[in-house]
């Protein structure tokens, strides 16, 4: 029975026409109380083009939305700056130059906007001197904070969509908002993973993905289920939403998965590599999310990857012929999950992977794409970016690159000392823990 409340209440979050039915109720309601707050709000959660364009706030060119009307829907960025209002996951990928060419600040996520903006008094004061491109962790991204950055940010902002399906969407929101067609599950540097011979690997099946609900390891337990008890499957995650490795072994075990589980909990970046170049598949169950940079790590680790067909999921764009399989939930996720297992050992995905969505090929892009709008804009561009790779939050390539840029670390903290550290190295992950389910 609680399998069942759980899929239904999951089918209901996830039905398109419920969510578009949700925006229109919002742009009603807007209408009434003359509340333009409504139709942004409704906007993000569409997912008709129709719609879309119904309920955009901006349609007719409308002006930006009153700041203090659209502080309330902050509230959870807010609680994360006053908890630690320093910037982090954050790189200078271009310095400035040379009468009045322009940087370029890379940044990771959107409470690290929130608090960029929100610590600056005067964000002219650097964005006068630096592009911002930031790179979004979920899709649909929130909005109301486009809506309040757009009041910060002089000229165009940047976005890093975390679905390629969500680009056209928000550069229809607002006229000063440009895509460039990289994803945060592209930034893979093909180098940080050693792959070993299929035969010779320990796990069946691996998944990465932190124990909150919307990673949904229900539906891979129910699969495990009706699967052999000889599977040896691995869990890689960390404590989300009150969820904690002995939780997820719980849920297994009622819903009836009888293999043994080994669930490993805040592990270094260099372990979950070793894990993902020792598994036979991986799998992501989510509905929706980000781009999700653990699916794609699988790949470079040759690792087939299994999603499903309908997940509102970036990196679903790389799942083919090559990578892994699309599992149809109507067949049943234990058929699909057993058809890529049989399959997994004639696939190369990392060779796939590697010609299409390195950091490599991710650097070259965003650098031609910037480059074209800066010169498009009558701007001079006379240096490229450093090359950048996540590793697993973003880094530079090249140590030589974050040895020359770091002086300007070093400036902004002494000019922005509320915002700007002199090293913006991400912290180490907490201790790890290990727990072996029979």
């Amino acid at each position: 029975m609680q399998l069942l409340k759980t899929r239904l209440k999951d089918a209901l979050t996830h039905h398109r026409g419920l969510r578009n039915a949700k925006a229109l109720l919002q742009h009603a309601a807007g209408v009434l109380r003359r509340d333009r707050v409504q139709d942004l709000l409704a906007y993000q959660g569409a997912e008709s083009k129709g719609i879309e364009r119904r309920v955009n706030p901006h349609r007719h060119g409308g002006s930006l939305l009153d700041e203090q009307a659209v502080a309330p829907l902050l509230e959870r960025y807010r609680q994360i700056y006053d908890g630690d209002p320093v910037l982090s996951r954050t790189l200078i990928l271009k310095p400035p130059g040379p009468d009045g060419e322009k940087g370029v600040l890379y940044v990771a996520f959107e409470y690290n906007l929130y608090r960029l903006l929100r610590g600056l008094l005067d964000p002219a004061a650097l964005l006068s001197r630096y592009d911002l491109v930031l790179s979004t962790s979920w899709s649909p991204t929130s909005y109301a904070l486009l809506e309040w950055a757009l009041h910060r940010v002089p000229g165009t902002l940047y976005l890093e969509a975390g679905n390629p399906a969500e680009m056209a969407k928000l550069e229809a929101y607002h006229p000063r908002i440009k895509c460039v067609s990289t994803m945060p599950c592209e930034w893979i540097h093909p180098g940080n993973f050693a792959p070993r011979p299929h035969a010779a690997r320990t796990y069946d099946v691996l998944m990465v993905a932190n124990w909150a609900p919307f990673k949904r390891h229900y539906e891979l337990f129910a699969a495990l289920a009706k699967l052999p008890a000889s599977l040896k499957v691995v869990l890689i995650g960390q404590k989300e939403a009150g969820r904690t490795a002995q939780s997820i072994i719980a849920t297994a075990r009622d819903l009836g998965a009888k293999q043994e589980l080994e669930v490993l909990e805040s592990l270094p970046i260099q372990r979950v590599r070793e894990i993902q170049c020792d598994s036979k598949t991986a799998v992501l169950m989510s509905r929706r999310e980000g781009s999700c940079v653990a699916a794609m790590e699988a790949l470079f680790a040759n690792t087939p990857i299994g999603m499903r067909s309908d997940a509102h999921v970036g990196s679903r764009k790389y799942v083919n012929e090559h990578t892994g399989r699309l599992f149809n939930p109507r067949r049943g996720i234990h058929h699909e999950l057993a058809a890529l297992l049989e399959a997994a050992p004639y696939l190369e995905p990392r060779r796939w992977a590697a010609d299409h969505l390195s950091c490599h090929q991710a650097i070259t892009r965003l650098n031609h794409e910037l480059k074209d709008h800066a010169t498009g804009q009558g701007r001079r561009w006379t240096r490229d970016l450093a090359a950048m790779c996540w590793n697993p939050y973003p880094t530079y390539v090249r140590e030589a690159d974050a040895q020359e840029l770091r002086p300007l670390y070093e400036g902004l903290f002494q000019e922005f000392p509320g915002v700007f550290t002199s090293n913006l190295i991400a912290p180490s992950l907490s201790p790890a823990v290990e727990l072996r389910a029979s």
